[in-house]
């Protein structure tokens, strides 16, 4: 007994199983299947639902776990109890864990251009000297080699 099911709408992520086959029904707004009645398993939506809820929970589990959540409700608090509010709360949460100001920020980044702009002209000034080096070492074997052949001709004709 063959019945054509419909699925109208994308967010539908259920699978079915057909025979040991697995058809997956999140990437088109209209779906069909045939279905064989007798042999066929459901996985509805609901599982799928607990299995982000059930990734939400080990990820919140994780935050918990490493100190993320202890550290931001420190902060979040501490942002709480400031008589005087600061014009930027995420300048404030960024100081109070350390991180730079945007002031710093930028003139951090304005120091690597520069370093950047240092490391380039000093990896060109080194490959200068390398090939200088090259050219060197290359001039070196030609004048030994001269040399050799002027200890091997007499310098008084015999």
């Amino acid at each position: 007994m063959e019945q054509r099911i419909f699925f109208p709408h994308k967010l539908f992520l259920g699978c079915l199983c057909l025979g040991g086959s697995v058809f997956d029904a999140s990437s088109s707004t209209r779906f069909y299947l045939s279905l064989n009645l007798t042999k066929s398993c459901w996985v509805f939506a609901d599982a799928i639902e607990m299995d982000k809820e059930a990734k939400k929970e080990a990820f919140r589990k994780y935050l918990e776990s490493s100190g993320v959540l202890d550290g931001l409700t420190k902060v979040l608090v501490a942002l709480y109890e400031q008589n005087d509010k600061p014009s930027s709360a995420v300048e404030f949460i960024q100081q109070t864990l350390g991180g730079p100001t945007v002031l710093e920020h930028e003139r951090l980044h304005a120091e690597m251009s520069d370093l950047q702009t240092k490391y380039n002209e000093l990896r060109i000034a080194h490959e200068r000297t390398c090939q200088e080096l090259e050219q060197l070492r290359n001039l070196q074997p030609m004048a030994a080699s001269k040399e050799t052949m002027d200890a091997e001709i007499p310098k008084d004709g015999l």
